[in-house]
């Protein structure tokens, strides 16, 4: 009974969820990279209104430029989708070329 009602309420909240999430879509915010994957170029990171462990998280996309930035650098990501629980987006701005020099550095 318990689990069926937890299954009730998600899929009540996950429309929801989605809609919030895409108000974020064509917004610049900043992002703490937290991981990186060197065989897609992929970086996963948070913003600020996500917490670790219970919410989403922001998937990022290299720069225009092929910018990257190492885990613990925080650089400005341009939303540009955004589904249920995660947003996705890529490198923007002057601050992540300076994180990405650092990493080569």
């Amino acid at each position: 009974v318990a689990q069926a009602r937890k299954d009730a309420l998600m899929a009540l909240q996950q429309p929801i969820s989605a809609e919030r999430n895409s108000r974020w879509v064509g917004r610049t915010v900043d992002v703490l990279i937290e991981q990186h994957n060197p065989q897609t170029g992929e970086m996963i990171g948070r913003c600020a209104r996500f917490a670790p462990e219970v919410d989403g998280e922001v998937r990022v996309q290299p720069g225009a430029d092929g910018q990257q930035a190492a885990p613990g650098s925080l650089v400005p990501v341009e939303i540009t989708g955004a589904d249920i629980y995660d947003l996705s987006g890529r490198i923007v701005g002057a601050r992540a070329m300076v994180a990405a020099a650092r990493r080569q550095g």
